[in-house]
């Protein structure tokens, strides 16, 4: 399919968990060399906020959560790759608790950023699982902010489908107005969450 509009594309990227992103990779490679330690804040009117908690059956090592940001560093495709990876790691290894990442569409026809990830697809597991396995390498826990993008999702710039929604409403991205959902697509979009909520767990976010 063709760009989002304003897009330049950076050719293409790998997705990490793929044979030649795997040979490239490791949690020893200089990429994951210690960060240089910056002066000391005082936090000591917030006195439990470097102390564990538990958030249900998640443990996190401390209450510092970073929340979720676009980095458009995934594949063409929404594969998180090697610099998605390097970018998580680093903040880890800064020592975040909790990492959400950005939106991570259910969907990869409807995405709502170029470069930005999914979890809709098969193919997506082997490399959101080695995202997750850098991030735990650093005791540190990362989440999915799983979404369907609605009326903003470039698929009528990238796939060449209706964005859909619950009425029709233009795009706060593009303008393009979206189409107004039937019964058989809502029901097809719970299917679709109930899917990535799967490779959700199976990834070990």
């Amino acid at each position: 399919g063709g760009a989002a509009p304003g897009f330049r594309g950076r050719g293409a990227p790998t997705p990490v968990g793929s044979r030649s992103a795997t040979r490239a990779f490791s949690v020893g490679s200089p990429a994951a060399a210690p960060l240089p330690r910056r002066a000391a804040r005082d936090v000591s009117g917030f006195p439990r906020l470097l102390s564990p908690v538990q958030i249900g059956a998640m443990p996190l090592r401390n209450r510092l959560v970073m929340s979720p940001m676009e980095t458009l560093y995934g594949t063409r495709e929404g594969l998180p790759t090697q610099r998605t990876c390097d970018y998580f790691e680093a903040r880890a290894r800064g020592g975040v608790g909790l990492i959400t990442l950005g939106a991570t569409s259910i969907d990869p026809r409807h995405p709502e950023t170029p470069g930005g990830l999914q979890i809709g697809s098969a193919d997506a597991l082997e490399a959101h699982r080695t995202l997750v396995e850098v991030v735990h390498a650093h005791g540190a826990k990362i989440q999915p902010q799983i979404a369907h993008a609605g009326p903003d999702g470039l698929g009528p710039q990238i796939s060449k489908l209706p964005s859909l929604g619950p009425s029709v409403i233009p795009s706060y991205l593009t303008g393009t107005p979206s189409q107004e959902l039937t019964v058989a697509q809502f029901q097809e979009i719970l299917d679709l969450y109930r899917a990535a909520v799967r490779r959700v767990a199976e990834a070990g976010y």
